[in-house]
């Protein structure tokens, strides 16, 4: 039987080389780990980003579903009607009137899931979530006739139709106009008065959709430009914004 004959200069490691091999570990880590942290960052805000545009999408076709339904008026252009056994004001279009969230529910057929109403970045409203369109007050089950607006995150253009197809419909409800935040009112926006956004959901940007059923991601030059465009064709820009 063959025995193993050690090989010369064989040694085991020392504590130094341990204590080199472990610097050199940590401080890989220390500068990878913020390199890693950023793109995972970066990385949900984009896809959280989509996921908005997504909901956007979703609701711009819930108002051409319903329209097609109700003599191709959008819940705002229609008459006082009665919606699931309860009374709601359909038309706030004629008064100041802060519930945005009548809209939604009026189309909560079409709209399918209460969840599409809540954008991904909204924190500061993520605690008012709605898993349907019921009055339930029951956390975390909250229905969306009972948050009302705190359980969306989304304004309402009350001047768009689908004979002004470039007219804004609707988007982030984080816009700004002559640096006063926008929430709980009807708020006319002629091209004279700048319009923006705040850094809230998407870093001063947004998501806004239009009556041709686009989605664009808007930052506040080309948002401000949306306004002013549809304000030199002739077109008012109303927007209900949600109270929070």
């Amino acid at each position: 039987m063959k025995t193993r004959t050690p090989r010369t200069g064989e040694r085991a490691i020392t504590r130094t080389e341990v204590l080199v091999i472990a610097v050199i570990v940590v401080f890989f880590f220390a500068g990878f780990l913020p390199w890693f942290v950023t793109y995972r960052s970066k990385g949900w805000k984009h896809a959280a980003r989509i996921k908005c545009v997504g909901n956007n999408k979703q609701l711009g076709l819930s108002y051409r579903v319903w329209a097609n339904d109700n003599d191709d008026k959008y819940p705002y252009w229609s008459p006082t009607r009665d919606d699931g056994g309860a009374r709601r004001i359909a038309n706030p279009a004629f008064m100041n009137d802060s519930n945005a969230w009548t809209h939604f529910l009026i189309m909560s057929n079409e709209i399918g899931s209460a969840k599409v109403l809540m954008c991904p970045t909204d924190r500061e409203r993520h605690n008012n979530m709605c898993v349907d369109f019921s009055s339930n007050s029951v956390p975390p089950n909250f229905g969306f006739d009972f948050q009302k607006n705190r359980g969306t995150s989304y304004f309402i253009g009350l001047d768009a139709d689908e004979t002004r197809p470039q007219v804004i419909l609707g988007g982030d409800r984080n816009i700004v106009t002559n640096a006063s935040n926008l929430r709980g009112s009807v708020v006319s926006v002629p091209s004279a008065r700048p319009t923006g956004w705040t850094r809230d959901l998407h870093g001063f940007c947004g998501n806004a959709m239009t009556a041709d059923g686009s989605v664009q991601q808007m930052n506040n030059a080309m948002l401000d430009a949306s306004v002013s465009n549809a304000a030199a064709a002739g077109h008012s820009n109303r927007f209900l914004l949600p109270i929070p």
